[in-house]
């Protein structure tokens, strides 16, 4: 089974495709979902949000020096030093799937890089 999670957007149109369903039942999903997804589109970024992106570009930063692991990426910036390995690991995974940064796992290592 995949890690991947279904959002409540992508589970009221599997909902709407089904068939047989009562049509008021139909339309009330589709203005359910049309709501979320305005919603969704307002939404500002929170204050821990905005943080995060600040230590994404010095994480990012660090990674031009060369690959490393968390620990050793996290100690090259003062801005970062003192976050814990599960921050920085947790941050660089977003920097994954954005497509910005490469993991590479060498024993039980996770070794980063930029991607290229």
């Amino acid at each position: 089974m995949a890690d991947t999670k279904i959002t409540y957007s992508e589970a009221l149109a599997q909902a709407i495709a089904f068939e047989g369903m009562n049509d008021e039942v139909v339309e009330k999903l589709k203005a359910l979902k049309a709501s979320l997804e305005k919603k969704s589109a307002n939404r500002k970024p929170t204050k821990e949000q905005k943080e995060n992106e600040g230590i994404k570009a010095v994480l990012l930063e660090s990674l031009v020096e060369g690959k490393g692991t968390a620990t050793e990426i996290a100690k090259r910036n003062e801005a970062t030093a003192d976050l814990s390995n599960q921050k920085v690991a947790s941050l660089l995974k977003q920097l994954i799937e954005a497509g910005k940064v490469v993991k590479v796992t060498e024993g039980r290592k996770s070794i980063f890089s930029l991607a290229e």
